[in-house]
């Protein structure tokens, strides 16, 4: 492998030659994060002005949704202007691509995208065809920028236990090969993982040797335990990275324990990117306020104080082909008002809970997320090696349970106990003892799925699929 220094000059001299931005939107990243926070959101709040005064003038769908909600952004905008906007949601995409999208742009500059789908229907949604917008700069900047937080640097080699590699056509193939050379990247897909793959992927991580390792929680974690149960060792890394699901503390304290290194825990999507991610500190998940506006509601669509979970709303504030706008992305989480020791001044992010479907009601009308249920197996109830919470209606609760030989009838009463003191005495509870817990599609596991969750809305209903 060629070293560092080289790669670095090789990619300055072609990064001129095609006029690309990453590094340029990357010094400015590092710069904006030291802002205080009051100095941060007059920076932010200038421009989500110009995406909301872009996206009347532009975009027939705003045009329309602002007009019918009296909302004027020809003026100065305040944030209770702002709070007039509808919410968008993937159901309302769906009917009005083609409206949303900006006059500016023709139909031969955009390619469609798209979400895994994971927790229902895939999201299709427009974005500039041409390989890097401003958009796309700003976006790999604050990845890049994340990583340089667990002191990595972009061109070191990092491996993916990830869900798949994207648009894999024999031009993108090549194309990789070239990238990979200036960035050396291991990539192994996480779908249907299983002991021969797993001996497969440590003798390729072992000889690849990493310095970073970036992956989804559960196949992190599944990759940990066949790691740990085989004494494989893997050779020193500075990081592990997980991201595109909620990584529970169990998952944390076992895949640090086995590759010997911290976690840190990134939140993304495929329509934002980089949404927030944790500093060496730990403290909660630092927003990537330059480039989005995250806002989260309550059941009644009001702001959340820090501390209360809610639903998280997001608007990038850098889509002007195809923009989203207070778009209901799905999650839930809660807002942090501490400061970081790190001293950056982007906001906080205390915690992303998970889905929306991720919410289980007792008959007492009492939430209880996947923080509660990993909790409850993992340290009150011996022998449970999988589960998985179900609820489609407030009266009955169904557990899918992977056990061994010491989950015994106690255990089971033990178990029993413990939900009807929480959820209610008169909820039911129904156990299901399983081979194994099949994964998602896109190769993620879902510790909880709920129908009547207070934060979905009716077409999540519909795709909290059992």
């Amino acid at each position: 492998m060629v070293s560092i220094f080289p790669r670095r000059f090789i990619y300055s001299i072609y990064e001129r030659v095609r006029n690309y931005k990453t590094t340029e939107c990357l010094d400015e990243l590092r710069k904006t994060q030291w802002l205080s926070g009051e100095e941060l959101k007059k920076f932010q709040w200038s421009r989500l002005e110009n995406i909301l005064r872009h996206a009347y003038k532009n975009v027939p769908f705003y045009r329309i949704l602002f007009d019918n909600n009296a909302i004027n952004v020809e003026n100065d905008i305040s944030i209770d202007d702002f709070r007039k906007i509808p919410l968008l949601n993937r159901q309302i995409i769906d009917k009005n691509r083609e409206t949303l999208l900006s006059k500016l742009y023709k139909p031969s500059e955009l390619t469609v995208d798209m979400t895994s789908g994971s927790t229902g229907k895939k999201l299709v949604f427009y974005k500039e065809k041409k390989r890097f917008t401003r958009s796309d700069y700003l976006n790999e900047a604050a990845s890049l920028r994340c990583i340089e937080w667990l002191e990595f640097d972009r061109y070191d080699k990092q491996a993916f236990l990830w869900g798949s590699q994207m648009n894999n056509t024999i031009i993108t193939r090549v194309k990789n090969q070239i990238t990979n050379f200036i960035f050396p990247t291991l990539f192994l897909s996480s779908y249907n993982l299983n002991p021969a793959m797993m001996n497969n992927y440590a003798k390729k991580i072992i000889s690849f040797n990493p310095k970073i390792i970036l992956g989804y929680a559960s196949a992190l974690y599944l990759f940990a335990n066949y790691l740990e149960e085989k004494k494989i060792k893997i050779p020193e890394i500075n990081g592990v990275v997980s991201s595109a699901e909620t990584l529970f503390q169990f998952q944390r304290e076992k895949i640090e324990k086995v590759f010997q290194c911290r976690v840190f825990e990134l939140y993304g999507s495929r329509e934002f990117g980089t949404i927030a991610q944790e500093c060496m500190a730990h403290q909660g998940l630092h927003i990537s306020s330059e480039n989005i506006f995250v806002e989260i509601l309550d059941e009644e669509g009001n702001p959340c104080k820090p501390g209360k979970l809610g639903k998280i709303i997001i608007t990038d504030l850098d889509n002007y082909c195809f923009p989203f706008i207070r778009y209901d992305i799905g999650d839930i989480g809660i807002f942090s008002d501490k400061g970081c020791e790190c001293g950056r001044g982007l906001p906080l992010l205390e915690k992303v809970e998970g889905r929306t479907f991720d919410v289980i009601v007792g008959t007492n009308g009492k939430y209880f997320t996947g923080t509660f249920w990993t909790i409850l197996f993992r340290t009150y109830v011996n022998g449970i090696e999988q589960f998985q919470v179900l609820q489609e209606n407030n009266r009955e609760i169904i557990i899918k349970l992977v056990v061994d030989d010491s989950f015994t009838e106690n255990e089971k009463k033990k178990l029993l106990k413990v939900i009807h003191g929480k959820c209610g005495e008169d909820m039911t509870i129904v156990i299901q003892l399983m081979d194994t817990i099949p994964l998602t599609g896109s190769g993620k596991h879902r510790f909880v799925i709920s129908k009547i969750s207070p934060f979905l809305t009716h077409y999540q209903q519909e795709d909290a699929i059992l």
